[in-house]
């Protein structure tokens, strides 16, 4: 990646929340695309040297419609649409098709490379400064490049304006003081433990989110109305928000330990002879050891 930022000053490289919709969604649909059409390539060419598949399923998806830019991502780059077949040879459409077999191809190609060192001969005797006509190319092909992009800028901003009032419908924003239920990822949490916990919103910053706050304290994250889901109770009053600052993952460890659980995962041991309640971990807890703690017969802490 760094090698890529010195050789593109332009590049701007944004790092995205794990977990994070907003910022991963896109990013893990584009793999599961690049993963179905590298098996299927591997499935077509009967092979497992999956790596030679890249370069081809790259430039299918470069030369793919996009809904959003309402272009290929080859077109807004470069400002044209993909070559395909004879035509990335650089040979003239219409001699493209008087071809008939291989040596009629080898003929123009061999023409067309006779041409191109004569023209290089000649440019390398003239002066350094290139033809008018040449200079109005290049700028000709700028300025469509430019116009692609433009255009395919304003395609986002449509797409997510009409994204943005889909989820308007589809979750109406909540009142200041509204109790919402915030979802618990698997990896924040034990098998047994909730699935939710019980936030209330405290503020709205400019861009929409919401700034939650629960039990154990005021979450870190942002989240957006489609990360939540409202209530129409109100189980968590304003007095009962601590002003501490506090992660989910703390959070919901802190509201399994609060209801009778063992935080974020199960208490285990590792003993592995004479386990007794006097000298291992779960016995000094007041827990039984359980499935996940040891092997060794000889536990009396069952």
């Amino acid at each position: 990646m760094d090698s890529l930022k010195e050789l593109w000053p332009g590049l701007n490289i944004v790092h995205g929340k794990p977990r994070h919709s907003q910022s991963q969604g896109s990013v893990e649909r584009a793999n599961r695309d690049v993963e179905d059409m590298l098996m299927t390539w591997r499935s077509e060419h009967k092979t497992r040297t999956w790596s030679q598949g890249l370069r081809f399923v790259q430039y299918m998806k470069n030369r793919a419609l996009h809904a959003g830019i309402k272009r290929s991502p080859y077109e807004a780059m470069f400002g044209v649409p993909a070559r395909v077949g004879l035509e990335r040879t650089g040979l003239p459409t219409d001699l493209c098709h008087l071809l008939q077999d291989e040596n009629d191809l080898e003929q123009a190609l061999e023409g067309m490379y006779q041409a191109s060192d004569r023209s290089d001969h000649e440019e390398d005797s003239e002066d350094d400064i290139p033809p008018s006509s040449h200079v109005e190319e290049v700028n000709t092909r700028q300025e469509a490049i430019a116009a692609e992009r433009a255009a395919a800028k304003e395609g986002l901003v449509q797409q997510a304006k009409r994204m943005k009032r889909n989820s308007d419908a589809q979750f109406p924003p909540p009142a200041i003081g509204t109790t919402v239920s915030v979802p618990i990822p698997d990896v924040d949490r034990a098998k047994l433990n909730s699935r939710s916990m019980l936030a209330r919103v405290l503020r709205v910053t400019e861009n929409g989110l919401y700034e939650l706050g629960t039990k154990n304290g005021r979450l870190k994250q942002l989240y957006a109305q489609s990360q939540f889901t409202v209530c129409a109770e109100t189980f968590i009053e304003e007095g009962d928000v601590p002003q501490t600052t506090v992660s989910l993952r703390s959070a919901a460890t802190q509201q399994s330990l609060d209801t009778g659980g063992h935080g974020q995962g199960f208490v285990r041991c590792n003993c592995t002879k004479g386990c007794s309640p006097n000298n291992c971990s779960c016995g000094r807890k007041g827990t039984l050891c359980n499935s996940k703690c040891h092997s060794a017969s000889s536990c009396t802490n069952k």
